[in-house]
């Protein structure tokens, strides 16, 4: 089954709702927010994904994402999406993503071809600029 990966760009009191249990149930959320679904993906690979876009070397303390998780709950996750991160997301070239999916595709998390993450970096800068354009955080929703 794996592990879901939800990203989207929403107001912080949507994302509150849709980190809730049994907001799969609440249809207006979910086309409010939008979200794009993948596989796998916690905040280790976004993480690497944010050193490797900086051209840094990865630490847990620089390059985590914002934990908002709901209190209580042990089965899902909600992670915001840093300020820093959104904008190097939104204003990265073509070639620099290309060069980012080459090496995250070669991370021991991932280990993967670069043209499988390439639907996955291209919806995450779309939401980026979403998010830069509407003033509205970028999330991550996770579950077992």
């Amino acid at each position: 089954m794996g592990i879901l990966a939800d990203f989207f760009v929403a107001t912080p009191d949507d994302a509150l709702k849709y980190a809730a249990p049994g907001s799969f149930q609440d249809a207006a959320l979910k086309l409010r927010v939008a979200p794009v679904e993948y596989k796998s993906f916690t905040t280790v690979e976004i993480g690497t994904l944010w050193a490797i876009l900086a051209n840094e070397e990865w630490s847990v303390a620089k390059h985590d994402l914002i934990d908002e998780s709901l209190e209580g709950e042990e089965e899902s996750w909600l992670f915001r999406f840093p300020p820093a991160l959104v904008e190097l997301l939104a204003d990265a070239t073509d070639k620099e993503l290309s060069l980012a999916n080459a090496k995250w595709a070669t991370t021991e998390e991932l280990n993967c071809a670069p043209s499988d993450l390439l639907p996955v970096t291209l919806d995450l800068q779309r939401l980026a600029k979403t998010s830069v354009a509407t003033g509205n955080p970028m999330y991550l929703w996770g579950s077992l």
